[in-house]
């Protein structure tokens, strides 16, 4: 277990710095806290983007026009 900078964090995780910066400040990484003015974070933090990649929205337009319109 490594503390990593933003910047060293982000090239680990191929993200922008912003990105990473954004996701400390809204407690998006469990492992992140502030030393003075700068984050750190556990070089062993996964990154998760929250995206849905089930499919479960696959469709949702067509499927909510045709609910709506009734065919």
């Amino acid at each position: 277990m490594a503390w990593l900078s933003v910047r060293e964090y982000s090239a680990l995780v191929n993200r922008n710095v912003s990105v990473v910066r954004r996701k400390c400040t809204n407690g998006m990484l469990a492992s992140a806290f502030k030393i003075g003015n700068r984050w750190v974070i556990d070089s062993e933090e996964p990154w998760l983007d929250g995206r849905v990649k089930t499919g479960e929205y696959k469709d949702w337009r067509l499927k909510y026009s045709r609910t709506e319109n009734g065919y």
